[in-house]
C-alpha cells in the first residue's frame, strides 16, 4: 500500500485562509488619474453607507495642492463630522535594468499627512507640496468614521500628474 500525503491539502487551506484574511482587511478604491484645478475633477463614489467626494485643487504655482475629501451619509445626506485618516504620496520613477529595459518603481515621498477639518464646508483637507514635475500616486486611508472603527480600512488611491 502507498502512504497518502496529506500535507498538500493542509498547505492549500492555510494559503487560502491567509489570502482571504489579507484581502478581507482592506477595501481598495482606485480613482485613476485626476486632473487638478478643474470643476469636472470631482470624483463621487459610494462605499458602504457613505457618499464620498474627492477633489484636488492647486493653491500656488510652486506645486502646492489641497486634496479635499467630503463624506456624507448615503441615506439622508448628513455630513460626517469625525474621520480618522491619513494620506501617503508616492512618486513614480523609472530605473534602468541590466538588459537595457526600464523598470517603473514607486518611491515614498510624503507619509502620514493628517487632514484639517474645514468647519464651513465640512470637508477634510490634506495640504501637501510636491517637489517637482512628474507623476504621483496619492493614497488616503480611512480607519474610523464618526467615532466607529471600520471593519475594513478604506483605501482611496488616485494618480496626479504635475506638469
Amino acid at each position: 500500500m502507498k502512504p497518502n500525503n496529506y500535507k498538500i491539502p493542509k498547505l492549500f487551506f492555510v494559503m487560502v485562509f491567509i489570502s482571504v484574511f489579507i484581502t478581507g482587511c482592506v477595501q481598495p478604491i482606485n480613482l485613476g488619474l485626476m486632473e487638478t484645478g478643474k470643476n469636472s475633477t470631482v470624483q463621487e463614489f459610494y462605499v458602504d453607507n457613505y457618499k464620498m467626494k474627492v477633489r484636488v485643487m492647486p493653491i500656488t504655482d510652486d506645486y502646492q495642492y489641497i486634496c479635499s475629501l467630503s463624506l456624507s451619509d448615503k441615506d439622508n445626506s448628513t455630513p460626517i463630522k469625525d474621520v480618522k485618516s491619513n494620506m501617503d504620496i508616492k512618486k513614480y520613477s523609472s530605473r534602468s535594468t541590466p538588459r537595457g529595459g526600464i523598470q517603473r518603481v514607486k518611491q515614498m515621498i510624503i507619509n502620514d499627512i493628517e487632514p484639517i477639518k474645514d468647519s464651513v464646508s465640512n470637508d477634510f483637507e490634506y495640504m501637501y507640496k510636491l517637489r517637482n514635475k512628474g507623476k504621483y500616486e496619492l493614497t488616503i486611508k480611512l480607519t474610523e468614521i464618526d467615532g466607529k472603527e471600520l471593519e475594513k480600512e478604506i483605501l482611496i488611491s488616485f494618480d496626479q500628474e504635475v506638469k
